[in-house]
């Protein structure tokens, strides 16, 4: 357990960031976002994030844009899961080389409890504190 670990999760449905949240919170602290906005600014003025799991489609953004523009600058090394509900419609093929190069996983919704947590546990145990 890694509770002293913090892991930003984005998605712009309640319902999801919800149930992330309650997957994987006996395992890490989780600050959840409805929008790349909010998290940005929890980001800048918060010293101690440990890892993100990012909705592809966030409202009008992307969530490979927001880690590949707004966190890879700060936290250049930090680990990230994307997830997608279509993720093979979703993801333009121009995407998929620097979603391999800014995500360590991805999952496509609805995906499994079991398989989030332990997708979670390996990216996000092992990390540094940042």
């Amino acid at each position: 357990m890694n509770k002293d670990k913090t892991i930003v999760v984005i998605d712009d449905h309640d319902y999801v960031n919800e149930s992330i949240e309650i997957a994987i919170s006996h395992l890490f602290s989780i600050r959840s976002f409805t929008s790349v906005q909010s998290a940005y600014k929890y980001l800048v003025n918060t010293p101690s994030v440990h890892g993100f799991i990012v909705d592809y489609h966030i409202g009008p953004n992307s969530g490979l844009e927001f880690i590949r523009d707004s966190v890879r600058p700060l936290y250049p090394k930090i680990p990230a899961i994307l997830i997608s509900a279509f993720y093979d419609r979703d993801i333009p093929n121009v995407d998929q080389a620097e979603i391999n190069q800014q995500f360590v996983a991805n999952l496509t919704k609805p995906f499994d409890v079991q398989k989030l947590q332990q997708v979670a546990e390996n990216v996000f145990s092992e990390q540094p504190v940042h």
